[in-house]
Order: C-alpha cells, then sequence, then structure tokens
C-alpha cells in the first residue's frame, strides 16, 4: 500500500486482510507521513514554508496501520524519525525514475550565458522566495539567464530543463526529489538544500551542491563562474542516478523488501 491509504476507507480492510495471512507493506513517500513536530526539531529552514499541519491525523493513521503492519518503506532517511515509533521495521527504498526517457545534455562549457532554471511545485515548499532573491542578487554582477518553470506540463518542464546549464531545486526541506533526480539524469548540476544530518545518509558520491536560503547565492555564483565545474557535476549526477536511482536498481530492491515479509 502506498500514502497511508489501503483498499477501502479507514483502511477497514486491514483486519481482515491479516486474519487471511496477507503479507503487507506500507510504502510511505513525505508529507503523508512526515511530521512537523519532528521535522521543525531537525530542519531549521521546515518554519520558513508556512506549513501548519495537523500531526495528530497522521499519527493516529500511522497506528491504526502499523496494527495490522509490521513493514513501511520509506525514500531516505529524513522520514525515518516519522516512522520509525509506529513499525517494528522501516526499509529504506529510494526513488525511482526510468533513466533511459531522459536524453542527456551536458552543459556546454564555452556557452556565454548561461541558462539557469526553477520549477517549483509548490513555491513556499521549494523556497522560490529565496531562489529569486539569490538571482537578483546576482544579476547585477553576472551574465545569465533565468527561467521561472511553473505551471507548465511535466514534458515541457522536462524539454527546457534539458536546455539548462544549472537546475535549482528546494532550498528548505532538506532532501531531494524528483526534479533533482530528474536534472541530474539530464546531466545538469543540481543546487538543492540537504539536511546536515542526512548528508552521509544517502549512498556516497551525491553529487548535489548543497545551499540553503542563505548560502544559495554564493553557490550559485561558484557555477556561474566556472563551467568546467557544471560540466563535471553534471557527468557525476546522471552516473549517481543511474547507480542509485533507476527504475531497474529499485526495483531489486523492492523485491528484497517484499521477499523478506
Amino acid at each position: 500500500f502506498h500514502f497511508g491509504g489501503t483498499l477501502l476507507p479507514h483502511q477497514l480492510d486491514l483486519p481482515v486482510l491479516r486474519r487471511l495471512r496477507k503479507k503487507m507493506v506500507m510504502h510511505y513517500h513525505g508529507d503523508d507521513i512526515r511530521l512537523e513536530s519532528v521535522t521543525k526539531k531537525a530542519n531549521p529552514y521546515y518554519p520558513l514554508m508556512g506549513y501548519n499541519k495537523d500531526d495528530s491525523t497522521i499519527i493516529r493513521r500511522a497506528m491504526r496501520v502499523a496494527r495490522y503492519v509490521n513493514t513501511a518503506i520509506i525514500v531516505n532517511h529524513e522520514l525515518y524519525d516519522c516512522v520509525s515509533p509506529f513499525f517494528d521495521r522501516v526499509a529504506i527504498v529510494p526513488q525511482a525514475i526510468d533513466t533511459t526517457r531522459f536524453e542527456v545534455a551536458f552543459p556546454d562549457p564555452d556557452k556565454k550565458v548561461p541558462l539557469v532554471v526553477h520549477s517549483p511545485s509548490d513555491r513556499n515548499i521549494k523556497g522560490t522566495r529565496y531562489v529569486l532573491e539569490a538571482v537578483d542578487r546576482l544579476r547585477k554582477h553576472h551574465r545569465f539567464e533565468f527561467r521561472l518553470l511553473e505551471g507548465l506540463p511535466h514534458d515541457e518542464v522536462i524539454r527546457i530543463t534539458r536546455e539548462a546549464d544549472i537546475v535549482i531545486d528546494q532550498v528548505l526541506l532538506g532532501v531531494y526529489g524528483v526534479f533533482s533526480m530528474e536534472a541530474m539524469a539530464l546531466g545538469k548540476p543540481v543546487l538543492c538544500y540537504i539536511r546536515e544530518d542526512l548528508v552521509n545518509t544517502f549512498p556516497p558520491g551525491l553529487p548535489i551542491v548543497n545551499a540553503n536560503p542563505y548560502t544559495l547565492a554564493a553557490e550559485l555564483e561558484k557555477l556561474l563562474v566556472n563551467p568546467e565545474l557544471r560540466l563535471e557535476l553534471g557527468k557525476m549526477g546522471r552516473e549517481y542516478v543511474e547507480r542509485y536511482h533507476d527504475s531497474r536498481v529499485v526495483a531489486r530492491k523492492l523485491l528484497e523488501v517484499y521477499a523478506s515479509l
């Protein structure tokens, strides 16, 4: 099951499935299990998103699920402290993308005016305000093009991102998500905030440039003035997603979890 839900409202099918001795696992992906009370303690930038979540609803649903399901799957360690109090076992299986669908276009180091893109699915969560502030500050000293990819079909976002030289994802949440993975699959350097306590929990060699609201301008400037670094990070990013996030790699990890139930 995914996102804390099952086939019937209020997870009414779980006790029946348990009596039938069905093996079950709940796969959480983010806000379906992210507790504000836990995340605020670990992430100093979380309050900047302007969230006002009701933890009691998430806790109540998780407790009801955990009564019948012993194993939960999460996509990274950011959610571990939110999930572990409820389930006997927590397995970590990375998010997956089909890398074969993304045609690589590494940044051209000879390009005189680099293109920077940012695609906010939600401006508050992505920290778009801080992205725009950094861009405005750097425009006074550097020549570059900036495009805000908002309200566009996914295919169009990918098409424009393929033309980009630098991609800015989110600067508040503390982990990278699907857009960062897609950008790396296209061979682009990515700026994204990775929580300090989570940096070493990801597979080794993560090429994402770690940038929070207060360091974003400086980190973006480093990429603007160093085209060779953009190319190097783009190559590293493509290799990283192929090794750890390709759907075939992740499918094998899922099968291992299912086989162990």
